[in-house]
């Protein structure tokens, strides 16, 4: 008889704290108090993390890690990630929603039989995203996977081109 995984089940925290106007504050135990705002175009203030800007970053993060520790897990070898997530807000049937976000990660492999490891390795992660898992949200991903030139790196590292 095959054992069924037990899982745990874990629950986070965060407040909220309006300070004036469209403006606020939200914290947690043990994390830096963060400013908040409404997006100016809805009547926030500029230069503020806003719900839209969290949500869309929580997704983006969400895939990052999720990413890492399956790189980790399965021994990818890999010099640099970073990615740009985008997420358009609309209006549908009378209320707002985000009908769309995409996710464009550039991951540079050291070497050309990583990078169809690594687009794997991504496509998994996105797959498991436990925020995207958690979303009706079409989230597309436009990944820019390629193999980093050493010697370019070493002169980039050194300060030189």
């Amino acid at each position: 008889m095959e054992t069924k995984k037990a899982f745990k089940a874990f629950k986070y925290r965060a407040e909220v704290r309006w300070t004036s106007g469209r403006r606020g504050e939200t914290s947690a135990a043990g994390l830096p108090t963060q400013a908040i705002s409404s997006p100016p175009e809805f009547k926030g203030e500029p230069g503020l993390w806003t719900p839209e800007t969290l949500f869309v970053s929580s997704l983006n993060a969400c895939t990052m890690l999720t990413f890492l520790a399956y790189a980790e897990h399965r021994g990818l070898a890999f010099s640099s990630y970073e990615c740009s997530a985008e997420g358009t807000l609309a209006n549908v049937e009378g209320k707002y929603r985000f009908t769309e976000i995409i996710l464009a990660p550039k991951v540079a492999v050291n070497s050309e039989p990583e990078v169809e490891r690594a687009h794997e390795i991504l496509s998994d992660a996105h797959r498991d995203c436990f925020i995207s898992n958690s979303i009706t949200t079409a989230v597309k991903l436009q990944p820019d996977i390629h193999v980093e030139d050493p010697e370019r790196s070493r002169r980039v590292a050194s300060g030189r081109l």
